[in-house]
């Protein structure tokens, strides 16, 4: 019983659970696979899809409620024997949990129902709030998970912020294994695993997942460049089954495409973090820098795609999204760096809403037009061919490399790096 009370409390066992619910909290990567059903169903071009898209990215990074909700339930920084007997009144990490998890059922429920006919064809506006519920999820997942985390191991907050984000990437990967075990090719038996598996794994653990005594980190300076490089990769992982089909690759190999990239996306997520730490700690190379390079590399990735050669869209979504992965471990460290841990949440998901308007912007405004005016000269609502989203690829290839401009400027700004 005594052991069972230690380990119950202890912040290995928080990080291991923790780990676990991140394992199926990253369902917003794999839209590619039921994205051709909602199109079909709901009879949506490709502009409108990604507009539904662009409000689940948004969902996924307006997280400011929970950051507000994870400081109101948290009694403190820096645990006391007070402040835990506060916490113990209040709440914890289990109640963001439970707000996420609320979410998260309701609005894939409500896409599932919309898709199978069970309910009328909802109106657009409608449908997008069905998908910002249910990614919005996401945002309580992860703050109550990397905010813990950096409480707990402050001293290494770039790999606590590394792995809680990696496994985040990684469960898209894993989502959809369990889904080509379980189920054959029926993605709206999908949406009805994503509204149970996505719930009820973070309410089976969220008692666990606690904020252990601890002391607290240093204090560091400043960056802002988010838009550029997760826009553009956003835009990538939205539209990725499309850009399959137009260059003629099978269901397989682009449901294959978005697995893969949830893979590459953890890589990046878990690299970054550690590979940062390592930098700063043996040879004083600040998070900035690595963020500028990373977002350099995605550029390059992008003109793979848009090369539209064989085999590019398998190279040039590993290029992007490790380097997409990357952003958001080194951006929640960044900020905890400069605005203090307790506020990590708050202030981090206020900087993330640049991510959801570029992703609007470059998937809208930008590959949804020039597709669907493709797909005009072609007589229908689908285009067929390299030239459908190489503009669009070359375009975001700029604005990536634009963004490791912004990054450079800012560190070259900052004396105390140089």
């Amino acid at each position: 019983m005594e052991y069972w009370r230690w380990s119950s409390r202890n912040k290995w066992t928080a990080t291991v659970a923790s780990i676990w619910i991140q394992c199926t909290s990253g369902s917003l990567y794999t839209f590619g696979i039921y994205s051709p059903l909602l199109k079909s169903t709901q009879h949506y071009n490709q502009s409108t899809l990604d507009i539904i898209a662009v409000f689940k990215d948004i969902g996924t990074n307006a997280g400011l409620l929970s950051g507000l909700l994870y400081t109101a339930v948290m009694p403190s920084t820096v645990p006391s024997p007070s402040a835990a007997a506060i916490g113990k009144v209040v709440g914890g990490p289990w109640v963001v949990h439970l707000a996420g998890a609320i979410q998260c059922f309701t609005g894939y429920f409500l896409v599932w129902l919309s898709v199978t006919g069970a309910l009328p064809r909802p109106p657009i506006p409608l449908m997008c709030f069905f998908m910002f519920l249910a990614s919005h999820a996401q945002t309580f997942y992860n703050t109550a998970n990397v905010v813990s985390a950096v409480q707990n191991f402050p001293n290494y907050s770039g790999t606590a912020v590394g792995i809680m984000k990696g496994f985040v990437g990684l469960s898209g990967a894993i989502l959809i294994q369990v889904y080509r075990t379980i189920f054959v090719d029926d993605p709206s038996n999908f949406l009805m695993m994503l509204a149970l598996l996505a719930t009820l794994n973070p309410l089976l653990l969220m008692s666990f997942v606690r904020v252990c005594p601890s002391s607290v980190g240093d204090d560091k300076k400043y960056l802002n460049a988010m838009a550029c490089g997760m826009g553009s990769g956003l835009s990538t992982v939205n539209n990725i089954s499309q850009i399959g089909e137009s260059l003629g690759y099978s269901t397989l190999e682009t449901s294959t495409l978005v697995s893969l990239w949830s893979i590459w996306n953890f890589l990046g997520r878990f690299g970054a973090g550690f590979v940062s730490d390592y930098l700063l700690l043996s040879r004083g190379w600040s998070r900035p820098l690595i963020m500028a390079v990373t977002l350099a590399v995605m550029s390059i990735g992008h003109l793979l795609v848009a090369s539209g050669f064989p085999g590019t869209l398998y190279a040039g979504p590993v290029l992007v999204g490790i380097c997409y992965g990357a952003q958001w471990s080194l951006m929640p460290t960044i900020c905890s760096e400069i605005f203090s841990v307790l506020h990590m949440g708050t202030i981090f998901y206020t900087i993330s809403i640049a991510s959801p308007v570029g992703s609007y912007l470059l998937s809208v405004w930008l590959v949804g037009y020039i597709y669907d005016k493709e797909a005009s000269i072609e007589g229908g609502n689908v285009c067929n061919g390299a030239h459908c989203f190489m503009l669009s690829f070359l375009i975001m290839a700029c604005v990536s490399f634009l963004g490791s401009l912004v990054a450079f400027g800012l560190l070259i700004k900052d004396k105390k790096v140089l």
